[in-house]
């Protein structure tokens, strides 16, 4: 399909990131509290909304992801020791592999670029953090 619309206003909200709630991640609570929004689901990359309430945690990533900070913030990256901050406006890219501590100030509305697709990103994640 070489083109593909999709309006912001018929996203469908849910709790946390479907397929992920059983994984054993050190993550797993924050992924549960925030309300995502599955836009696209292409076959080599995915785009979604997501809202995170203020807090901290870690993650490693599987997959390479771009931010986009619609509102809320500022959200405090620290990678390899290097801290970033992001306010509304916006960009930051995450490479697969990195390792990352977030802190976020305050509720956030980001909107989400990833490569691959969730699918792909989701078996990734299952096959590292799958209870035992």
């Amino acid at each position: 399909m070489p083109v593909i619309l999709k309006k912001s206003e018929a996203a469908e909200w849910q709790d946390g990131y479907p397929g992920m709630d059983d994984l054993d991640m050190p993550h797993v609570e924050v992924l549960k509290n925030a309300k995502t929004a599955l836009i696209i689901n292409g076959e080599h990359f995915a785009v979604g909304l997501e809202k995170y309430k203020p807090g901290s945690f870690d993650s490693h990533y599987e997959c390479d992801e771009v931010y986009y900070l619609i509102s809320g913030g500022p959200i405090k990256v620290t990678c390899e020791g290097e801290t970033f901050v992001q306010k509304p406006g916006d960009f930051m890219y995450i490479s697969k592999e990195s390792d990352v501590h977030f802190e976020i100030g305050n509720e956030m509305f980001i909107i989400t670029f990833v490569y691959p697709s969730l699918g792909e990103i989701v078996e990734r994640y299952r096959k590292k953090y799958k209870k035992r």
